[in-house]
């Protein structure tokens, strides 16, 4: 995607999508591939003002890797950050 293309669909995500204020912080998830359009839409929050950009990458590959590999008893784990991450974005 050109990188106008790009900046202006980025600004319609924060401004329509998101409706990102000023002081906000926001919270993106995304997969690795995603990382320009991750970037763009992080521009134009700060333009619209947001305090704060979070870029959480989820990588399906690595939870497929974990799945194959990792011991059996440790699958159902989650460190005790994570909900919390999302919850305190969420306030």
């Amino acid at each position: 995607m050109d990188a106008a293309l790009l900046s202006r669909y980025a600004a319609l995500v924060a401004e329509v999508g998101a409706n990102v204020q000023h002081d906000q912080q926001v919270l993106l998830i995304a997969a690795p591939e995603a990382a320009p359009l991750v970037r763009a839409i992080a521009a134009a929050a700060f333009e619209r003002g947001a305090r704060f950009v979070d870029t959480w990458y989820f990588d399906s590959h690595v939870k497929r890797i974990r799945a194959e590999l990792a011991a059996e008893d440790t699958l159902e784990f989650v460190p005790s950050w994570y909900p919390t991450r999302l919850l305190e974005l969420g306030a």
